[in-house]
């Protein structure tokens, strides 16, 4: 992606991982600072959709950092609770017409601001 700018095609990504039609346009969810992260309701299922930013991917190395922190997050879901993201075509970070994503399984949940959490 020469410009740098987010391409997001959802319906695309719903084909290429099989996640069935979309039901509605994705939603915004709240917080992320570096990547945006949408809310997706299809067919088949309910997703979180992280959309990596593209100023972040062409960076040397990030690619590679995302697939080992997705299989240490993987391995580590065998021993404690966390959610890695799906694998779709043997990868879990998915490439669309130069747009990077990840989806998991969509999880309800609330957001705790820092100092309630120690």
């Amino acid at each position: 992606m020469s410009n740098h700018s987010y391409n997001l095609n959802f319906v695309q990504l719903c084909k290429i991982c099989g996640l069935g039609e979309m039901i509605e346009p994705p939603q915004p969810l709240k917080g992320g600072h570096l990547n945006k992260m949408f809310y997706m309701q299809t067919s088949l299922g309910s997703y979180a959709v992280k959309t990596i930013n593209p100023r972040v991917i062409v960076r040397p190395g990030v690619i590679e950092n995302y697939v080992e922190s997705e299989c240490i997050a993987r391995i580590a879901s065998r021993h404690v609770p966390v959610c890695p993201a799906k694998i779709f075509g043997g990868n879990a970070l998915q490439e669309v017409e130069g747009q990077y994503y990840l989806v998991f399984d969509y999880l309800a949940g609330r957001c705790y601001p820092p100092w309630l959490l120690s």
